[in-house]
């Protein structure tokens, strides 16, 4: 179920935006233009015509704080319990040959488990993509999650990929603050075709 239209921020890179809901879901995304199909549209229907969650999975972790910062198109989340905060900065970088949606995740005191949800649905939430896993060529040891649909490829890249599950890609993975804490880095951009990477779901 979509969240209340006011809780969703817009984030852009003058070709397309995305809407990202309080409880961290990408849930609406035009991609990699406004006029191309929907990547993700649980916004007018649920989880499984496309969104991409990343939130803390469990323990009553709640968002204390949510704005942009300074005049940047960058949004950030910042979630925490008694004993744990952990913020999330999304953004969409300007002036790239590929768009890209980043998600960027901090932790700042604590250790607190995060859960990646990953559904793609191309053209308007009706198409379940080919998805593969193999090696990101262009960050070599890196891992790569690639959906094909037609010509079309998205590719999520990170240091926890998350394992498919059911129609979709989910998981969990910790992170810790302290002594800087730690930083943990996802993208999903437009790849060309053929896409990188070969292997197994």
């Amino acid at each position: 179920m979509a969240a209340p239209i006011e809780d969703y921020a817009l984030l852009a890179d003058l070709q397309t935006g995305p809407l990202v809901s309080r409880n961290g879901s990408v849930d609406w995304l035009y991609f990699p233009r406004f006029d191309s199909p929907w990547l993700f549209c649980a916004l007018v229907g649920t989880a499984d015509h496309g969104r991409w969650l990343l939130a803390p999975s469990h323990g009553g972790a709640a968002v204390v704080d949510r704005r942009y910062l300074d005049s940047a198109f960058v949004l950030q989340t910042t979630w925490e319990t008694i004993t744990v905060r952990v913020l999330i900065r999304d953004f969409m970088p300007v002036g790239l040959d590929r768009s890209s949606l980043l998600r960027r995740i901090m932790g700042l005191y604590g250790t607190v488990e995060m859960h990646p949800e990953l559904t793609i649905r191309p053209s308007y939430g009706l198409v379940m993509p080919w998805v593969s896993r193999g090696h990101d060529h262009a960050d070599p040891g890196a891992t790569v999650l690639v959906a094909t649909a037609g010509p079309d490829a998205i590719a999520l890249r990170g240091p926890h990929i998350p394992l498919a599950y059911s129609h979709g890609h989910e998981g969990n993975f910790a992170i810790s603050g302290g002594g800087g804490g730690e930083n943990r880095r996802f993208r999903i951009d437009t790849v060309p075709f053929p896409p990188p990477g070969s292997g197994s779901p």
